[in-house]
């Protein structure tokens, strides 16, 4: 199984998010794991992030960041098509148009 990595070292709250989402914006299935530095706002804006997208997240301590491990979404099963009705069985409630020349 494929796992996405992203190491984000020594980025801003703002270039972590942006990081993250077009990651998954890119590979939406995946699982992610995202390696961070030391800065606790990193690791609790992307959890906050992670959370809203309904991604479930595992964190650790890792050395002296953070590891996060997002699971990938879960595939979303195509829906089923309605069956076609015919255009004969659709009752027709529309008015009938009105022609009148209103020209004098």
């Amino acid at each position: 199984m494929d796992i996405l990595t992203l190491e984000l070292g020594d980025v801003t709250v703002s270039h972590a998010l942006l990081e993250v989402k077009a990651a998954l914006d890119r590979h939406p299935g995946l699982p992610l794991r995202i390696f961070t530095g030391p800065d606790a706002m990193v690791k609790l804006n992307l959890e906050r992030l992670l959370e809203r997208m309904g991604r479930s997240v595992t964190i650790q301590s890792e050395g002296r960041g953070w590891r996060l491990d997002v699971a990938g979404a879960p595939s979303r099963s195509p829906l089923p098509l309605s069956p076609l009705v015919p255009a004969a069985a659709i009752p027709s409630t529309a008015p009938a148009p009105s022609f009148c020349s209103g020209v004098r």
